[in-house]
């Protein structure tokens, strides 16, 4: 049980059982029993069950929190986040809109509009809102990136990223400890992480390390803010900021291993890719989307289910996927699928097999689980 729970509107919980929200549910039922107007457990039982996918429930507790009147923007924003997640767009924009009227200077509220406004294709006005929470919060590089990406969309130069991180000094950082204790500094190009025996190391914006902490921080806000003398009662020496000032982003997809030598593929594999001499071959990666993921992290999460030889083949394992969601319980989290055709290429010459994985941010597979599905029998989402 989270010790806050009766004194703080929480944008999100992420508790690792049913059982602990279920738990949470009960408690705060209870409390509402004898005062129907607690606007933090109004909104905390409402993110509970917004979490386990009662989304009609959630709305229903985060409309009577809004309907407490003590102007409150977290209501506003998780009725916001459920809105999205139902396809409900427009109203969504109106409540975090709300949020921004109460809490103007919240850069992630205007981020969270901004992203809104981008997947609804309303790319201009998205601008303003990243323009804003620069200026709130100008070492947040992802910031910085998602602006640039909607210039590029609309074929527009994009301001100089450098300029704004240069605005805020190179040695800038924002220090946090996260809920499973590790102190983090982030910095304009990338997050120092802090280990007790080998003090601090570099993971530049973009990389999966940097990504992880990102999202846990700015997206689930399961950390605590930390200063300089908080390091120094600790006994933490000061993150080394301008040793990493200018350092590169990483683009996504070079994370993801395109290429293994030939000794490492599964013989059967092998043997099938040599058929009639060939030394090329479309194989089919079928993809799922873990949506509770992508509802509380940076965008849409696609990890490998099942590769196939054929097109057909993997389009009767995604229709037959696609059937089994169709009879989940619409109150429940489920999952969504796709299609992705990879091009494998053997070299003898090289002793290697590459392949053209064509990975998109936030998508997680590589060359080594494309084999291995191939080679073996699908996964089922964890």
């Amino acid at each position: 049980m989270l010790p806050d729970i009766l004194t703080t509107e929480h944008r999100v919980l992420l508790l690792d059982h049913l059982a602990e929200y279920k738990s949470i549910i009960r408690t705060l039922s209870k409390v509402l029993e004898e005062n129907p107007l607690h606007a933090a457990a109004l909104n905390n039982r409402g993110l509970a069950r917004f979490e386990i996918g009662e989304c009609d429930s959630a709305l229903q507790d985060f409309e009577r929190a809004i309907q407490a009147g003590h102007r409150s923007a977290v209501p506003y924003m998780n009725r916001g986040d459920v809105l999205q997640k139902l396809g409900r767009f427009d109203e969504a924009i109106q409540d975090y809109g709300q949020a921004i009227e109460l809490q103007p200077l919240n850069s992630s509220f205007r981020r969270s509009r901004a992203h809104l406004l981008v997947q609804m294709g309303r790319l201009l006005e998205s601008l303003q809102d990243f323009s804003v929470a620069i200026e709130i919060e100008p070492s947040f590089k992802q910031t910085l990136l998602d602006q640039a990406a909607v210039y590029e969309a609309l074929g527009v130069k994009a301001p100089a990223v450098q300029t704004a991180a240069e605005s805020v000094g190179p040695s800038a950082c924002e220090l946090y400890e996260t809920d499973s204790e590790v102190v983090v500094a982030f910095l304009s190009d990338g997050l120092l992480r802090h280990d007790e025996r080998a003090g601090w190391s570099f993971h530049p914006a973009g990389s999966l390390v940097w990504d992880s902490f990102h999202q846990g921080v700015y997206r689930n806000h399961r950390a605590r803010r930390l200063t300089s003398a908080d390091l120094e009662r600790r006994g933490i020496s000061p993150p080394p900021a301008d040793h990493y000032s200018g350092a590169p982003a990483v683009a996504w997809k070079d994370q993801f291993n395109a290429e293994i030598p030939l000794s490492a593929v599964p013989p059967g594999v092998l043997e099938k890719l040599k058929e009639d001499g060939a030394r090329e071959r479309n194989v089919y990666l079928v993809l799922y989307e873990d949506v509770y993921e992508t509802a509380f992290g940076d965008g849409c999460f696609l990890y490998p289910q099942a590769a196939f030889w054929t097109e057909n083949d993997a389009r009767i394992f995604l229709r037959l996927q696609l059937e089994k969601e169709s009879e989940r319980p619409k109150n429940e989290v489920g999952y969504k699928y796709s299609l992705k055709e990879i091009r494998l290429k053997t070299d003898e010459a090289g002793q290697k097999l590459s392949a053209a994985l064509n990975i998109e941010t936030y998508e997680h597979y590589s060359v080594e689980d494309v084999v291995r599905l191939l080679a073996g029998t699908p996964e089922n989402p964890v």
